[in-house]
């Protein structure tokens, strides 16, 4: 068996996003293990890349300022290329670059090895070295820094395009191409095809996009554009559909808007983007084995131990960002995981080393006008005012810093001779290596003694940071954000749980009403269909007021939370779409139906249309609640610039949250429905109205409601067990559990301050680890845990949700649950006709059957509290804190002013909705029923519809 060594940090990559933090891990006194298949520093970069394209650009620029020498006085031919030779330069600069490295190397602690590294288990990663020999490290922390390689098109005959590996690497003996038709024209294919036009050739590029560069400025690159024009054949918006050879020749087929046309050439260059390449076995550490890893501002993956730096996340495919995205990870590893640093992925200086160069770093102008309008500010310096620049007859193009006060640095571009791109103040520029981490301020300390508060070093103490001080980019400070955020919260809160009150009851009175007609259409039974057009209106009340409230939610998604749409609304906007295009249009369609339709339909087509309503209605809540789900469990994205994109919608829809949340949801639906056509039939029995058809009623939701409270109590069992995995803490913060155990009990009443000493409690031994588990003697991590394990993962902060809304929330829940089991599994018993005792004779129990209809009411808005509120501080949980998805330009008054408006016409609403609701169910069970097969009455009757709707 291979043993296993020890490893503090395991580096898998040499290239720019490994190597430099490498290095200053390894200064900072840290058992650091390089893995590398060259063996050597440089990566991708050094191999195949930057260093020896560049190394032949200087070529191709000697050999255009050569053909410009008759403006300095100098006459003569044009240096002939000899491409042979080119390459030849271009191999000794990066041979003399690998022997720097290996001097470098040797110097340094870093144990090296050439082979393949691959995970095989949480914390071990296996070395299979180039002659064959087998090595494992058990790491504490893994940078994994594999960089990326070049993309080909999936169109037939992709292979006999080259890439720009295989032009440039350390070897190459490729003809030189006189005709090279380039595919792709981002940075790569645009300097590719300019050195070549230099060297003799003349390229032609293709690029899908309607303009040059994309991803760059607008501006700046349609001016690169027409300053390659006359040089390079430019054709944007041409999509290649294949290539193919004949007659030694490369045919590159094409289709662009208008018509399909053919180029031919003596070679292709595929220059068509990089993906990342990932080692295998990420799925030990509970990553993706492929596509780019989500990282944060300081490198960390959604595993905490686990770093990724450079192309491998797929932010910036950069040499230059992979080297400070590097030095951020390494800087975090040596502080112990602290957030010491940041990389800065929207400050990202570019390069194009075409001729002439592009540069740009933060907004381009055209962006800065789009994005600040007005208070944009874009000023140009011709370089030809520039002395250098006209000594060198290069005088073409300026440098424009972009800008909007306070930002006097916040965005610049250049395009002309020889750009340089600054980073925008007030990111640093990467720091040197160090022997320390540098502190919070980005700057090494200046003393070798403890790091002292503040991070600065030296002596004195750094007085500590009044929040009240610290102001958001609107001029408000940390409280009045901190109020703001309350008041967001609350007023969604209110909002929601209004809106809750309806949708159950929709979604459950749909389907007793559709059995209800079902039975009467079955049975020919005219007592059913007056019972299932009583119901109805009651149905069409609920449903109306349930639209009403449901409105604003969307809207209060892009007002007072603008950051959370931003972040989301690519995998929001997809279920969301689907619920109000299929299953709110289907409903709201058939009901219409519905409603109108009787009397003037066939009793088929009137009874599937209610069909058709229940089932939309229930669709709409898989739909909203495939939303939701994803926020307590998210799946099928990545991270770009800050933003969740869906990359699998099917993920999203197959996420297992989803399923175990729609299933509890949609039953306790049923039982609402129940429970309220229990109750009304109740109090009809009371009042001596029509006993044997509300006697009938009463029969079917009392046996409909305790299936469906069993169904509930069991799809509840499974959601919590699926809870501990995915959200311990909720888990924990339900039974108020601060301390692990093992066998851990379940409390039934807690009086205290939940603070971790109770005063008085009554507990069922066990009963929490077999909630969480399935097992006796489970073990259930409590909340100090939890909470260390959190900051660890996340940073320093509070991941503890309100303890006493979770320890209550959860409980009146399923209290409440298990008592209406009760109350139905009793009414159900007296409705049977081999009973002693009759429902309609037992006048205590329809009292309490007519409480009871608040019952599941309380309980679904507790267990919505339950869910969102335990989930907390996140908005999505491990991805985004709702404290970072409030909009930041929304005063606290309009907040408040809306809060207030909005409780107030809920209000209103929720006493229409009781008085409209009290009024259709007092009614006898003859009025409004009309004639059979009228129109007059009922649901069927428009005027009567109008009135209890509008």
């Amino acid at each position: 068996m291979t043993q296993v060594e020890d490893a503090d940090v395991v580096v898998i990559g040499a290239g720019g996003g490994g190597y430099p933090g490498a290095f200053f891990l390894d200064r900072a006194g840290r058992r650091v293990v390089l893995v590398d298949p060259v063996g050597n520093l440089g990566g991708d970069c050094l191999a195949e890349g930057c260093v020896p394209s560049k190394a032949v650009r200087e070529v191709a620029l000697a050999r255009a300022r050569a053909r410009r020498q008759g403006f300095f006085g100098l006459h003569g031919p044009a240096p002939e290329v000899d491409w042979k030779g080119v390459l030849g330069h271009k191999d000794r600069v990066q041979r003399r670059r690998y022997a720097q490295h290996e001097a470098e190397l040797v110097r340094s602690g870093i144990r090296m090895h050439r082979g393949v590294a691959r995970v095989v288990g949480p914390d071990l990663v296996e070395v299979e070295e180039a002659e064959g020999e087998l090595r494992r490290y058990r790491f504490g922390d893994l940078v994994v820094a594999t960089g990326s390689a070049p993309s080909r098109l999936p169109v037939p005959g992709a292979e006999l395009a080259v890439t720009s590996h295989d032009l440039f690497r350390l070897g190459a003996d490729l003809p030189f191409p006189e005709r090279p038709v380039v595919i792709g024209g981002g940075y790569i294919g645009v300097e590719v095809a300019s050195m070549l036009e230099h060297l003799g050739s003349r390229p032609v590029i293709l690029e899908v996009e309607d303009q040059l560069l994309p991803g760059f400025d607008v501006s700046l690159a349609g001016q690169l554009a027409d300053a390659l024009a006359g040089r390079v054949g430019v054709h944007l918006g041409v999509r290649v559909t294949g290539l193919r050879q004949e007659g030694g020749e490369v045919v590159v087929e094409c289709h662009s808007v208008d018509h399909r046309f053919e180029l031919r050439g003596d070679l292709a260059v595929m220059a068509t983007g990089r993906h990342p390449v990932l080692p295998e076995g990420l799925g030990h550490l509970g990553l993706p084995e492929q596509g780019p890893l989500a990282v944060d501002a300081q490198l960390r993956t959604t595993n905490p131990r686990v770093y990724a730096p450079g192309d491998v996340n797929g932010r910036t495919p950069l040499f230059h960002a992979a080297v400070r995205q590097s030095l951020v990870a390494a800087h975090v590893i040596a502080a112990g995981g602290q957030p010491v640093d940041a990389m800065a992925f929207d400050a990202v200086p570019m390069t194009v080393f075409s001729e002439p160069e592009l540069a740009q770093v933060g907004l381009g102008p055209a962006a800065a006008r789009a994005e600040l309008g007005d208070a944009a500010v874009v000023t140009r310096a011709p370089f030809e005012l520039d002395a250098r620049a006209r000594s060198e007859r290069r005088s073409w193009g300026w440098t424009p810093p972009s800008s909007s006060p306070p930002w006097p640095s916040r965005c610049s571009g250049a395009l002309g001779p020889r750009t340089w791109p600054r980073w925008p103040s007030p990111t640093p520029w990467p720091p040197r290596p160090s022997a320390r981490p540098p502190g919070p301020d980005g700057r090494e300390p200046a003393s070798k003694g403890p790091q002292r508060a503040g991070g600065q070093g030296g002596s004195g103490r750094a007085r500590p940071v009044d929040p009240r001080e610290v102001r958001s980019t609107t001029g408000a400070t940390s409280e009045e954000v901190a109020v703001r955020e309350l008041l967001d919260r609350w007023q969604f809160g209110v909002t929601i749980v209004y809106h809750f009150l309806f949708v159950p009851l929709t979604i459950g009175l749909g389907v007793l009403v559709a059995w209800m007609q079902t039975l009467a259409y079955r049975r020919d039974d005219p007592e059913w269909d007056r019972l299932a057009r009583f119901f109805g209106r009651l149905f069409l009340i609920n449903f109306a007021m349930g639209v009403v409230t449901g409105i604003v939610q969307e809207f209060q998604f892009g007002m007072n939370w603008s950051n959370y749409s931003v972040f989301v609304g690519n995998i929001f906007g997809a279920p969301l779409a689907m619920e109000g295009l299929l299953a709110f249009f289907l409903e709201s369609t058939f009901l219409g139906v519905w409603v109108f339709g009787r009397g003037r339909l066939s009793k088929r087509v009137h009874l599937a249309s209610i069909w058709l309503v229940a089932f939309g209605s229930t669709v709409s809540a898989l739909f909203i609640l495939a939303a939701n789900a994803w926020m307590q469990h998210p799946v099928g994205y990545r991270i770009v610039d800050h933003k969740a994109l869906l990359t699998d919608i099917w993920a999203v829809f197959a996420n297992s949250t989803l399923w175990a949340e729609f299933s509890h949801t949609v039953l306790a639906a049923f039982v609402t429905a129940a429970m309220v056509v229990l109750g009304v039939s109740a109090w009809q029995m009371l009042k001596r109205r029509h006993v044997p058809a509300f006697g009938r009623a009463a029969r079917l939701a009392a046996g409909f409601g305790a299936v469906c409270l069993l169904a509930t109590i069991t799809t509840g069992d499974l959601q919590a067990r699926l809870m501990d995995e995915q959200q311990p803490m909720k888990m924990a913060a339900a039974e108020a559990l601060y301390r692990s155990a093992d066998g851990a009990s379940f409390s039934l009443l807690t009086i205290g301050n939940l603070s971790g000493q109770p005063i008085f409690q009554i507990r069922v031994p066990h009963l929490l680890s077999l909630i969480a588990d399935l097992s006796y003697d489970g073990k259930v991590q409590g909340i100090d845990e939890i909470q260390r394990q959190e900051a660890k993962r996340y940073g320093p902060g509070s991941y503890v949700p309100v303890i006493w809304v979770t320890y209550w929330s959860f409980r009146l829940m399923v209290g409440l649950g298990f008592l209406m089991l009760a109350a139905v599994a009793w009414a159900w018993w007296l409705s049977l006709k081999r009973s002693r005792w009759r429902l309609e004779d037992s006048r205590r129990t329809l009292w309490v059957l007519v409480a009871m209809m608040a019952a599941p009411f309380l309980a679904n808005t507790c267990g919505w509290l339950f869910t969102e509120m335990g989930r907390q501080p996140w908005i999505v949980y491990g991805l985004m804190k709702t404290s970072e998805a409030i909009s930041p330009t929304v005063s606290t008054g309009a907040v408040l002013g809306t809060f207030a408006g909005f409780t107030v016409l809920y209000t209103v609403l929720g006493v229409v909705d009781v008085v409209l609701m009290r009024r259709a169910a007092r009614q006898s069970l003859d009025e409004g029923a009309g004639e059979e097969g009228g129109t007059e009455g009922g649901p069927g009757s428009a005027n009567e519809v109008v009135g209890l709707v509008y």
